[in-house]
């Protein structure tokens, strides 16, 4: 699984204040070995071929060089530097200076080291390197295993891979950092994104704007009342007490008697003498037959 910023910088802190030695590699070797791996993304047998001749800190554009011998591909291989990385390796290889009596292997930025330079991690870390990180995460406090896999040394290379793929890189760039055959594998395997980066990506959708955010539209009757401007929903529709004054005549359809309320039926206009039937609801006022062509409620 890839590595959280947070823990990778949990755990560099803690790795440079341990003590305890993991085959030759202190605690300041290891952390800086962890911070290399991440930001470089250079693979365990190949941090262990890297000497001070490897590096090249004064060029304009900072670099390090894995021999063919010892790349995966086997081919030389020259991959740019993260300006913070070559800051902290200068710095890294000062203190080196200040411990170890051959100066010439220790400030090897020209390529110009006399001798055969001797290796920045030594020792047979890589038979081990899983153990030796999940050692160093367990002081950190970093769990091993979760839900998104467990955290082994080549999960340093997944993290350098997805943290490309976050910040934005081109995918074509990103493999060609990461030394992948195919963009394929860069993309699919070794890229991690979470809830988060998916959420951060959405930031690049446009916004679709409305014209009137406010306005609504006039609906039943209500845009046809030609004296009262509180009941117009052509502005807004804030006015939920206005409206309720004006209802559509469907509304006296709530007056009509229920089936067991009782009907009186006028003696005098039966449908014998009217042709309709004489029942109407009850409460209601009957209708004067053959001098009103339609039936009209007045709303207040």
């Amino acid at each position: 699984r890839a590595l959280a910023t947070v823990e990778l910088t949990r755990l560099i802190h803690t790795t440079e204040q341990s003590q305890q030695n993991f085959r030759d590699l202190d605690g300041s070797t290891r952390a800086m070995l962890y911070r290399v791996a991440v930001m470089t993304g250079i693979r365990a047998s190949e941090l262990a071929s890297l000497t001070s001749a490897s590096f090249d800190l004064t060029a304009d554009t900072p670099t390090v060089t894995i021999a063919a011998a010892y790349s995966k591909h086997r081919r030389e291989d020259v991959l740019p530097i993260h300006p913070d990385l070559v800051a902290r390796l200068r710095q890294w290889f000062s203190e080196r200076e200040r411990q170890q009596d051959d100066q010439r292997t220790v400030l090897a930025f020209d390529r110009a080291a006399v001798g055969k330079p001797k290796p920045l991690f030594p020792g047979t870390w890589p038979e081990k390197a899983a153990k030796m990180l999940r050692g160093d995460l367990e002081v950190a406090g970093i769990t091993y295993l979760t839900d998104d896999g467990f955290a082994d040394f080549h999960s340093l290379r997944h993290t350098f891979v997805s943290n490309l793929v976050t910040g934005g890189v081109h995918p074509k760039v990103a493999q060609q950092l990461a030394r992948h055959s195919t963009i394929t594998l860069t993309m699919d395997r070794y890229s991690h994104l979470g809830l988060i980066d998916m959420t951060a990506g959405l930031s690049a959708l446009p916004t679709i704007a409305t014209t009137d955010a406010n306005q609504c539209r006039a609906t039943g009757t209500t845009d046809h009342v030609p004296n009262d401007a509180d009941l117009s929903c052509t502005k807004s529709c804030n006015a939920p007490v206005q409206l309720n004054r004006f209802q559509p005549i469907s509304a006296a359809s709530d007056t009509v008697p229920s089936a067991n309320e009782k009907t009186r039926v006028s003696p005098h206009k039966t449908q014998e003498n009217t042709g309709l039937l004489g029942v109407h609801p009850a409460g209601l006022e009957p209708a004067t037959f053959g001098s009103v062509d339609r039936c009209s409620i007045q709303l207040s």
